[in-house]
């Protein structure tokens, strides 16, 4: 069987393995980018993605114990309003009192 292709041997090819390596690693770093910016870009999504869940996942807390306890906040919060308008009321009572004295 003739030889179609000369293969270089020895020396020669592994030179030309390493010219080959070098190559594909320019054509990957060209289409990929710098490794180190690349990590950084993705740490950065990931940042945001875990903030962006810790933050929905406060809120959605927050706003269904808010829900749950509605009924109860809503009569605390009234009655926080009534005894504080009777403070308000005596105090300010007493202040026109006893300037007038």
């Amino acid at each position: 069987m003739a030889k179609i292709y000369e293969f270089p041997q020895g020396a020669e090819r592994s030179k030309l393995k390493k010219e080959i390596i070098r190559e594909r690693k320019k054509r990957l770093r060209e289409t990929n980018g710098n490794p180190v910016i690349r990590h950084a870009k993705w740490f950065w999504f990931y940042l945001r993605l875990a903030t962006a869940g810790a933050l929905h996942l406060v809120s959605v807390i927050s706003l269904a114990v808010l829900g749950a306890f509605s009924k109860a906040i809503f009569w605390i919060g009234g009655m926080l309003c009534v005894v504080t308008w009777f403070h308000l009321e005596r105090s300010s009572g007493r202040r026109k009192i006893s300037r007038f004295q």
